[in-house]
C-alpha cells in the first residue's frame, strides 16, 4: 500500500476543526471557526444540546450563552488542508470511550521564518468522520497568528474546545519558550450528570498552566497529534516550519490505542513525513 496516496485519500474523505472547526482531512481547524472567546482559565463550557448552542460559566459565577454561527454539519465544501502531518488512533467501545489522554512534546527553536500560524497539539474527538462530529479538544502550541486576529512572534500554549457549530472557546494564551516541556492532558473528570472534561496545558518548565472544562453528553473514541499551518495548502517557504523534527513523546491514551494510522499532506519542498510503523508512546513528525 503507498502510504502518500492512502494519507491523500484519508485527507479527502474527513474534515476537520483544533481546534476544531472543520477543514479537509478529517480534522480541524482554528481558523474555520466563525465564533471565537478568549476566557480565563479553568472556565466551564457546557453544550446545550439540541441546536448547537454553547454556555460559557466564568468563574465569577457569571454565564454567556454562545449561539451557533452556522448550522452543525450543515452540507458545505472543505477548504484545503491546514494539517500538515498527523498521527490518529482509535480506542475504547460503544458505550464505554476514552476517559483521558496525555503528550509530552520540547518546544522548538522558533522557524527562521516567522510564519502566519503554526500549531502543534494533541487532541480529541467523539468521532472520525468529521461530518457527525460533535466537538474538538486540544491543548495547543503555536506562534504567529491566533483566532482572535493577534499575532505573537513567540511560542504560546492554551487549551481550546471548538464546536461544529462554530464556536471555539480558548483559555487565553501564555508564552512559552525553546527547551522548555509541555504536557499536554484531557481528562474525563466527572461522567455525572454529563461528562466532564479538563483540557490543560501546562509547560512543566515554568509550572504555567491553563485550562478549561468542556460538558458534553458525548462520548470521544478517537485521538490525534498534529501539526497545523495557516494558511491551508502547500507551505510557500519551509523556512516557516521548525527544523528536523517535532516528537510527540509519552502518549498515553486511555483505553490504549486499538488501531493506529498517520498521514502528511506530501509538500515535496519541505519533505514533511510520518513513521510508516509508529510507536504508540512517540510520534514524530519530520521536516
Amino acid at each position: 500500500i503507498d502510504i502518500d496516496t492512502v494519507s491523500v485519500a484519508l485527507m479527502r474523505l474527513l474534515f476537520v476543526a483544533t481546534l476544531v472547526v472543520l477543514s479537509e482531512g478529517g480534522r480541524v481547524s482554528l481558523y474555520t471557526a466563525c465564533g471565537l472567546t478568549g476566557v480565563p482559565s479553568h472556565t466551564r463550557v457546557r453544550d446545550l444540546g439540541a441546536g448547537g448552542a454553547l454556555e460559557i460559566a466564568f468563574t465569577n459565577g457569571t454565564t454567556r450563552r454562545l449561539t451557533p454561527c452556522r448550522a452543525p454539519q450543515e452540507a458545505w465544501e472543505a477548504p484545503p488542508n491546514q494539517w500538515l502531518a498527523w498521527y490518529f488512533g482509535e480506542s475504547g467501545i460503544v458505550g464505554n470511550g476514552v476517559t483521558s489522554f496525555t503528550s509530552e512534546w520540547t518546544v522548538p527553536a522558533l522557524p527562521d521564518r516567522l510564519p502566519s500560524n503554526l500549531c502543534f497539539f494533541n487532541g480529541l474527538q467523539p468521532t472520525y468522520d468529521p461530518k457527525p462530529y460533535d466537538f474538538i479538544l486540544q491543548p495547543v502550541l503555536s506562534t504567529g497568528s491566533w483566532m482572535d486576529g493577534s499575532y505573537s512572534t513567540e511560542w504560546v500554549l492554551n487549551a481550546v474546545m471548538c464546536h461544529n457549530g462554530g464556536q471555539c472557546v480558548y483559555a487565553h494564551p501564555f508564552a512559552t519558550q525553546q527547551g522548555h516541556r509541555v504536557v499536554g492532558s484531557m481528562t474525563l473528570v466527572s461522567s455525572r450528570p454529563n461528562n466532564q472534561w479538563n483540557v490543560t496545558v501546562l509547560d512543566a518548565t515554568s509550572g504555567q498552566s491553563n485550562s478549561i472544562v468542556y460538558e458534553t453528553d458525548d462520548e470521544i473514541y478517537w485521538g490525534f497529534v498534529a501539526m497545523e499551518h495557516n494558511p491551508a495548502g502547500p507551505v510557500s517557504d519551509c523556512d516557516l516550519l521548525v527544523r528536523d523534527t517535532f516528537s510527540f513523546e509519552n502518549n498515553k491514551l486511555v483505553p490504549p490505542c486499538t488501531s493506529v494510522w498517520q498521514g502528511a499532506i506530501g509538500d515535496g519542498g519541505c519533505k514533511i513525513s510520518t513513521d510508516t510503523f509508529p510507536q504508540p508512546n512517540n510520534f514524530t513528525i519530520y521536516m
